[in-house]
């Protein structure tokens, strides 16, 4: 594979195909950094998986990170045909009863299928699929680091970014097996994405037009939503997204296939209507997964003098229960592109060091406040007893929530 440092000015490598690659490859683009982007999969949409996830206050970054031409069509990426505006919000339900509990206030938020948005934003892009990271190597002779991949094959660029996700091998690389490795949840989560009967879909409808949150008693948190009603003729083509989660510290469950199916129907017993229903009508042979939650807490790392470094969940990987991870990833390829504009001159070696410095100084501090807070979060959501005082409810889902203070996001 021919080496990119050959080419004229800087030259960039990133390990993942993921929204935080690609929005980085972005980044680097408008820096005039020629970039490679390195996928393990053999295709964008190689992946059984599919899910759908908000951007709720980064609509700005996405804006600052994305050329013109790609901003316009990431509506298009949303998962139904609702036009965002101010008035957005999402519910709270008690599982119990059907009560409401309380009102997230979401205004202009974009709820986007992955795999749609992952098309967008990758247009433009020099992706190299099925290339399987093994090692990195950096020297202290050369201003280059080297990625060696499975096949064989090896690629040399000023600049590596990891960002193939939570389970990243680059940030084994920088940090050591032991510091990078990821910290467990107490909390499990089973995931089913499906069709359902139009009196389902009728009844979802009495509570949301797209997403719901339901917290019920006995410890479980249901994220109910949209996945697909785009352009949808009917309620019966309508795709929507189940994520059951719950704490199982001890005696870990392993479940697969039907089993998760049978389990989230059981589990369903004690919801209240249309919880209940609602669960209860995910039918057998439903595609569906289930695993513990984890996260990485970011501390600083050696970045072999600005050479390698680390973006999205490979750099701070999170809980899910407050949305923060799509909006986190999209803020670090916008602070790398703004570290990179600093100055109107060309950037040089000297800069591109410079720059990932900053851009580290940036990312680390705010993806521990971010971390923290979805842990904090995930486990008090998931206890009756102190879900009331958990960032969600004070805060939703924005960006500046604390842990232990602040006010109600609504009513």
């Amino acid at each position: 594979m021919s080496n990119e440092h050959q080419s004229t000015g800087l030259t960039a490598m990133i390990i993942g195909a993921g929204c935080s690659g690609l929005l980085l490859a972005q980044a680097l683009k408008k820096s005039d950094i020629l970039c490679t982007v390195f996928e393990q999969d053999a295709r964008i949409d190689a992946r059984p998986r599919d899910w759908d996830f908000g951007i709720y206050w980064a609509q700005s970054p996405l804006a600052n990170v994305l050329p013109s031409d790609l901003l316009a069509q990431v509506p298009d990426a949303q998962v139904d045909n609702h036009v965002p505006d101010d008035t957005d919000y999402i519910p709270i339900y008690n599982g119990a009863t059907a009560a409401r509990m309380s009102t997230i206030p979401a205004p202009q938020t974009l709820r986007l299928g992955r795999r749609r948005f992952v098309e967008v934003i990758g247009k433009g892009v020099n992706i190299v699929y099925g290339k399987r990271l093994s090692r990195i190597e950096t020297s202290t002779t050369t201003p280059y680091v080297t990625a060696f991949f499975t096949d064989g094959t090896q690629h040399t660029a000023h600049l590596l970014i990891g960002c193939e996700g939570a389970h990243s091998l680059t940030r084994e690389f920088l940090l050591g097996a032991e510091v990078a490795a990821l910290q467990p949840s107490p909390v499990v989560a089973s995931v089913a994405i499906t069709r359902l009967p139009v009196a389902c879909v009728e009844a979802f409808l009495t509570l949301h037009y797209r997403s719901t949150i339901t917290i019920h008693p006995e410890g479980m948190f249901l994220w109910l939503g949209v996945h697909n009603s785009r352009d949808k003729q009917g309620l019966e083509e309508w795709e929507f997204m189940f994520i059951l989660s719950w704490t199982q510290e001890s005696s870990p469950i392993h479940l697969t296939g039907d089993q998760i199916l049978d389990d989230m129907h059981r589990r369903g017993d004690v919801f209240a209507e249309p919880f209940r229903s609602l669960l209860h009508s995910i039918p057998a042979g439903t595609k569906a997964w289930h695993n513990r939650l984890s996260s990485w807490m970011p501390v600083p790392w050696d970045n072999r003098g600005g050479r390698v470094t680390l973006a999205g969940d490979a750099a701070h990987a999170m809980t899910f229960h407050r949305g923060q991870g799509l909006n986190n990833a999209i803020t670090d390829a916008a602070s790398l592109q703004e570290k990179l504009s600093a100055s109107k001159a060309p950037i040089t070696r000297e800069r591109l060091t410079t720059a990932i410095a900053a851009y580290e100084a940036e990312l680390v501090p705010r993806g521990q406040t971010a971390v923290e807070i979805n842990n904090v979060n995930t486990v008090a959501t998931h206890s009756w007893s102190t879900v009331l005082e958990s960032p969600i409810m004070k805060f939703g889902s924005r960006p500046d929530a604390v842990v232990g203070g602040g006010r109600s996001t609504g009513s």
